[in-house]
């Protein structure tokens, strides 16, 4: 089996420690180690941990001093103020790295991690889970291929409800920076960042790249009490001139999409999250376009996908479907995009309603929570989509223009 050591128990790091758990069940992969830096917070879990003969460290330092000849691949499951710091000093040490997603706070970060990762022989895997998935994959294989023709635009919206209640779970949610570090926490950086990724990812012109950038036109705006955006718009034109739109909102009453089209100089296809996950494939790129394919997500876990996937490419010597070098793109489009000015929306255009549960975490504590949200912002949002237009393009009161930024 691969062997595993992780950085933290607490927050996402129990997600990694789930899939983990399954994975070692199948004889794929095993935890040997891990660090817990505040045993009195996470006592429990380092009982169970050591009963099981997992090896437990105070700092990610001793933990790479003592199991350099024993660990394969070190998670980095923390926030993104630690991500370059941490995933830089694993593969330093001589590990393999998996990264929680995103990369990092900004582009600079993201350049440093792939200079230590091309220094040090090893990989470093990022998970960003839906590029693991089945139908993210059948879909970069139909534009790689060409199967349909070249990609000639494609646009993702996202309506995801969060409260107040989300934004008080830790101390970095909803902030530009955290620990003296930028990390632009919002939904394009955390809950929805997977499907930007996504586009860039299905961009890229081979198998394991992502686009290339020529420009990034941005929208941010606040309706929420948080220091950083809720609601934002992204115009990505690629290095091939491709369109890529991102459109995705917290201050909404509903939990729609996300939705994501591709669309092909001869076809279409029209992939969403909801549910198992539902893609079609049409064989031109019209409202009554001949259905040509279908297929869901399947019900596997993301999170054990990226689990398997990585201990597969150190068992194979080969590189992960998502590493530091297909992913580094979605950091540079944050940094461009944060270059935008945050627009706070007026309450005169906001409505405050309770909150009964939490969409991200059912078990969550809501008492005293509520959810501001935009008036009207479902119906705008999905005219957006439809009509590939930003915020101020709209014409609503609130909207103003951002600002569009050359990337190479």
């Amino acid at each position: 089996m691969i062997r595993f050591a992780i950085i933290g128990v607490g927050g996402f790091a129990r997600t990694h420690l789930s899939a983990l758990a399954d994975c070692e069940r199948r004889g794929i992969a095993a935890l040997k180690a891990a660090v817990i830096r505040n045993p009195d917070k996470y006592e429990m879990e380092e009982r169970s941990l050591s009963s099981r003969g997992v090896r437990v460290y105070r700092s990610y330092q001793e933990l790479f001093a003592h199991e350099t000849d024993s660990i394969d691949v070190i998670i980095v499951p923390g926030g993104v103020d630690q991500h370059a710091e941490q995933s830089i000093a694993a593969l330093e040490a001589g590990f393999h790295v998996l990264c929680e997603k995103p990369v990092a706070g900004i582009y600079a970060e993201a350049l440093a991690m792939k200079t230590a990762c091309d220094a040090s022989g090893k990989f470093l895997a990022i998970g960003f889970q839906n590029i693991f998935s089945h139908s993210i994959q059948r879909i970069k294989e139909i534009a790689v291929s060409r199967k349909l023709g070249a990609l000639t635009a494609a646009e993702t919206y996202a309506l995801w409800a969060r409260s107040s209640a989300y934004y008080r779970r830790n101390a970095w949610a909803g902030k530009l920076t955290a620990n003296g570090k930028t990390i632009n926490d919002s939904p394009a950086q955390n809950a929805l960042a997977h499907y930007l990724q996504n586009m860039l990812y299905v961009a890229g012109r081979t198998h394991h790249g992502s686009a290339g950038m020529r420009s990034l036109y941005g929208e941010n705006y606040r309706a929420k009490d948080i220091e950083s955006a809720d609601t934002q718009f992204v115009r990505v034109i690629t290095n091939t001139g491709v369109p890529l739109t991102f459109i995705v909102t917290h201050a909404t009453p509903s939990m729609k999409g996300p939705v994501a089209h591709f669309h092909f100089e001869s076809g279409r296809v029209e992939w969403t999250f909801e549910g198992e996950g539902h893609t079609r494939v049409f064989a031109n790129d019209t409202r009554d376009g001949k259905l040509i394919d279908e297929f869901s997500n399947g019900s596997d876990s993301l999170a054990v996908r990226v689990i398997e996937d990585t201990a597969a490419a150190v068992a194979e010597k080969r590189e992960p479907l998502c590493t530091i070098h297909n992913a580094m793109q979605h950091t540079q489009c944050i940094d461009a995009l944060f270059r935008s000015p945050i627009t706070g929306i007026a309450s005169r255009y906001t409505e405050r309603l309770p909150v009964t549960r939490e969409f991200y975490d059912a078990d969550a504590d809501v008492t005293g929570a509520f959810n501001i949200v935009i008036n009207e912002i479902d119906p705008l949002i999905e005219r957006m989509f439809r009509e590939k237009k930003s915020f101020s393009e709209t014409g609503v009161p609130w909207g103003e223009p951002g600002v569009t930024t050359a990337l190479t």
